[in-house]
């Protein structure tokens, strides 16, 4: 997370009990019942608590290692010292490199990033997205799972200064009306990307450009409302009067993914993308949802000639009735498609 957006306030003023402590009693209580079972399993198999817990190996030091031949387990690579070098450092004998950083191409008419690179909205919707978080790799086959799979990732928020160091910054990122094309960039800079990523046979990795797996996912992208919550009232809008249509997904932070094979991320710190200054509601404040000028200001872009569907008015929503918190999780049709955010692997070398 940014310090740019991190938000510590306290929203909740109600006298409910916070999540955090409830989840703290849980874990407590969990760690309890894990530790309890776990002595009573050992006692029935023929460890007793007494040998579980009993005084260090006479040779080695080490706890439970008695057995005649028995040696502590050691790491499989050497440890490294401490540093405060700006680099990534790796044990001797493994190799890092850098990784579908943002701007990296998923189709082949994407060109090729460089600093002096302007980005558009068509060229930032076809490739990687900024200010990587949270991942998870879906293999593509059975044996090959190390060596070829699909990467999904998070793009959690943007850097404006570095997405536009091109031009000098952003237009107008503080007052007055943002550029069009320029909110439609950072839009498309936000959500998240499937990558296919493959191992080549020098060890070093890459990820396949024009692959049919390859997508984006922006703040802009259709999205269908799926589950109860379809339908109903609390998400009938004019862009879908039906309430089976959303757009997009923004500050995508956390993930999971599902026992059969899909891909859960979770949104935090959204309502900074939204204004709403008349007719608050008591869920306005409590959330934190923008007075004045969103985070980014693309609502200013509202009444471009080229605006099309409220694409940027919708960041001034004025909902039917008050809005419950709800998770879209059903994802539509792909569209296929300077300090530069970065996850790195580590890899043996060949």
């Amino acid at each position: 997370m940014s310090k740019e957006i991190e938000d510590h306030r306290n929203f909740n003023q109600s006298g409910n009990e916070p999540f955090t402590s409830i989840m703290d009693k849980h874990m407590s209580r969990r760690g309890m019942m894990r530790g309890g079972l776990g002595l009573a399993a050992m006692s029935m198999m023929g460890f007793g608590a007494g040998s579980a817990l009993a005084e260090p190996d006479a040779r080695t030091g080490v706890r439970g290692t008695g057995a005649p031949g028995k040696k502590p387990l050691t790491l499989a690579f050497e440890s490294i010292r401490g540093a405060k070098l700006d680099s990534v450092v790796v044990p001797k004998g493994y190799t890092a490199q850098v990784l579908i950083p943002w701007g990296a191409g998923l189709t082949s008419d994407v060109p090729e990033w460089h600093d002096g690179l302007e980005m558009t909205p068509e060229i930032q919707a076809n490739s990687i997205g900024m200010h990587h978080d949270g991942m998870h790799h879906f293999p593509l086959n059975k044996g090959s799972e190390s060596k070829e799979f699909l990467l999904a990732i998070n793009h959690e928020y943007i850097d404006q200064n570095a997405l536009w160091a091109p031009k000098g910054g952003p237009t107008n990122a503080r007052s007055g009306k943002r550029p069009a094309d320029e909110v439609r960039t950072e839009i498309n800079a936000h959500g998240v990307a499937v990558v296919h990523v493959k191992k080549q046979a020098d060890g070093r990795w890459t990820h396949v450009v024009d692959s049919p797996y390859n997508r984006r996912i922006t703040n802009a992208s259709e999205m269908e409302i799926a589950g109860p919550l379809a339908g109903s009232d609390y998400v009938k809008t004019k862009f879908s009067p039906d309430g089976l249509l959303a757009r997009g997904t923004s500050n995508n932070c956390g993930n999971g993914y599902t026992p059969w094979g899909t891909y859960l991320a979770c949104e935090e710190n959204w309502p900074g993308y939204f204004v709403r200054n008349t007719d608050r509601q008591l869920d306005d404040d409590r959330l934190g949802v923008s007075r004045g000028r969103g985070r980014y200001g693309w609502e200013t872009a509202a009444g471009d000639a080229s605006e099309q569907d409220d694409e940027f008015a919708r960041s001034t929503p004025t909902p039917l009735r008050p809005m419950p918190v709800v998770t879209i999780a059903t994802r539509r049709a792909p569209t296929a498609t300077r300090s530069r955010s970065i996850p790195t692997m580590a890899a043996a070398a060949p």
